[in-house]
């Protein structure tokens, strides 16, 4: 997982949508977690959560725009693919397991690990591509 990429993109994609608020699932009480969002002056928009059951998961994926995925090698995504399933536009990293369900442009964006602007962008990109009720718009132009 590339959480510091995810943790730094934050503030930037806050800069431009101030409203935005971040769920960060299994992270509650992980020292790295709450160290960054002290660093990055973020704490009052995300919040890092404990392990939610799958019904959990699926109201939280419910009420989402956009999944972000920090994974640098997955093999079938299940959460990913639920998010997907709910709604969410999927963020993730480029990586081999996720081109034969992802198409960037299409169906979501994939992006580079190591670079927080470029998954800011890729955030702010997908949360303009979905309706006020969270739902993706047809297509996705990148």
């Amino acid at each position: 997982m590339r959480n510091e990429t995810f943790f730094r993109a934050i503030p930037l994609v806050l800069a431009v949508q101030p409203q935005a608020r971040f769920i960060c699932t299994t992270m509650a009480g992980e020292p790295q977690a709450e160290r960054w969002l002290d660093e990055l002056g973020i704490a009052g928009r995300v919040e890092l959560m404990p392990r939610q059951s799958r019904a959990q998961m699926a109201n939280l994926f419910r009420r989402a725009r956009v999944a972000v995925s920090p994974s640098l090698h997955d093999g079938t995504p299940n959460t990913l693919l639920e998010a997907m399933a709910c709604g969410c536009i999927p963020v993730a990293f480029d990586i081999e397991s996720l081109r034969e369900w992802i198409v960037p442009g299409l169906n979501g964006l994939l992006g580079s690990p190591n670079d927080p602007d470029a998954l800011a962008q890729a955030i702010l990109l997908a949360l303009r591509r979905t309706s006020s009720i969270g739902r993706l718009v047809p297509k996705i132009h990148a």
